[in-house]
């Protein structure tokens, strides 16, 4: 989901628990995985992503463009507002809680805990990150299902008061890592992300990325 000074894998195949939530499904991005019938296909599209400055230091490419469909791009843009949020969250030491507005369940608690790992210690974050093989890869219901692929290989955890770079890196943000996320339309018309699953080196799917 993002940069986080501790990380606890799960396993990318479990299934996600929340009613009406689809499967996790296999990630390929170099490949031609089975498709299912309901699995939604994106019709053509610009070619051309984005890069959001979060803060003065400290930006991420979403280089994947979003989808012609309306709602897999309503979903699409709800991960990427919650990824942006939150790091917009550890920068401001917790004081921007946008993030939670983007998040139900499950994935509110997590995003909450991963901010308050920052601010807890005094630490924030700086540099690139980049976000990529985003895409849509099942729907059940008013559910979506998202894989991308994360790089946060160029983004260092600082103090957050002198900005001088943490002297212990995590080692699995040293390699790209798989990421997962279910995203539902809320009975309000708003997509928000329900739950997080990721898997890093030297996970296979992670080799993916």
């Amino acid at each position: 989901m993002r940069l986080r000074a501790a990380v606890v894998v799960v396993p990318v195949l479990a299934l996600l628990t929340a009613c009406g939530e689809p499967a996790v499904r296999p990630f390929n991005p170099g490949g031609t995985a089975e498709r299912r019938a309901d699995t939604l296909v994106p019709s053509s599209a610009p070619t051309s992503g984005e890069t959001v400055e979060v803060a003065t230091g400290l930006s991420v490419v979403f280089e994947d463009a979003l989808p012609a469909d309306p709602q897999q791009a309503g979903a699409i843009q709800a991960f990427r507002r919650n990824f942006v949020d939150s790091w917009k969250a550890i920068v401001s030491q917790g004081r921007d809680e946008t993030y939670l507005k983007s998040v139900y369940g499950e994935a509110s608690r997590a995003a909450y805990e991963s901010v308050q790992s920052y601010v807890s210690r005094g630490r924030s974050i700086t540099g690139v990150g980049r976000i990529y093989h985003l895409r849509i890869t099942s729907t059940t219901g008013r559910s979506m299902q998202l894989d991308a692929c994360v790089d946060e290989t160029k983004v260092r955890i600082v103090d957050a008061r002198t900005g001088q770079p943490a002297a212990t890196q995590p080692k699995w943000a040293r390699r790209p890592y798989f990421q997962v996320a279910v995203v539902r339309l809320g009975d309000d018309e708003t997509y928000r992300v329900g739950a997080f699953r990721h898997a890093v080196y030297p996970d296979e799917r992670a080799k993916e990325c």
